[in-house]
């Protein structure tokens, strides 16, 4: 009878589980809510139910109680803290609370440093958060796997070395030095280079390598922007 009752029970967990699944596809977040934390305490699988709900939590504005499902899931699943790691950082991402997605992505690099997502989402951090000379170290490694659309990787490079040639702009020596250490296919990029090349007008730097830089640059590719900095 025992057994009978348990198997039962379990029967209900998971009928509940793929009726809060479904309702949180459908976008009942509530009711979805309900139907993933009705019999946790049952279900052979308590992760699936708290990470659910707490996306679930998340879209009807109720950060508290994302929180503590994800809490819940990580006390019950230590083994599990990638896992629920990552959902934590997708859910602040979500939420615009990028300071706390970075302290969770820091931590989870640490523990992960080749896992592919994490270092997306680390840098997807960082470049929020303008922090460039951190974005800039992770750049490389998510260009050589190809972890971003090539579009939105260059956008990114573009933003990020910028923003590294700007906070070495105070000496024309360690602004030079910014520029070299940018990948020589991004040297040649008009709107990156356009800033360099501003920076050096707007300083009243003096300089004929910056004058070869441009006109190596053009050579490669005309562009009527350069044309005017020129």
């Amino acid at each position: 009878l025992r057994d009978r009752s348990e198997n039962r029970r379990y029967a209900k967990t998971r009928r509940l589980l793929n009726q809060g699944l479904i309702d949180l596809a459908e976008g009942r977040f509530e009711q979805a809510e309900n139907n993933l934390m009705r019999l946790v305490d049952t279900s052979e699988s308590p992760l699936v139910h708290y990470l659910s709900a707490a996306h679930a939590a998340q879209l009807q504005g109720k950060h508290d109680a994302r929180d503590s499902y994800l809490k819940a899931a990580h006390d019950g699943n230590p083994h599990a803290e990638l896992a629920i790691g990552v959902t934590q950082a997708e859910l602040q991402l979500a939420h615009q609370q990028t300071e706390q997605a970075l302290a969770t992505l820091t931590h989870l690099h640490s523990v992960a440093p080749k896992h592919d997502y994490v270092t997306m989402l680390l840098a997807r951090a960082h470049h929020e958060l303008e922090d460039w000379r951190a974005l800039v170290k992770l750049l490389p490694d998510v260009r050589r796997k190809k972890l971003l659309q090539p579009a939105r990787l260059q956008q990114m490079e573009v933003d990020g070395y910028r923003g590294v040639l700007d906070l070495a702009s105070h000496s024309q020596q360690e602004f030079e030095a910014a520029w070299y250490g940018i990948p020589k296919d991004l040297q040649v990029n008009p709107e990156l280079l356009q800033f360099y090349l501003d920076r050096f007008i707007d300083r009243g730097w003096s300089g004929a390598e910056a004058e070869q830089t441009l006109l190596r640059a053009l050579d490669n590719h005309w562009d009527d922007r350069l044309i005017e900095v020129y």
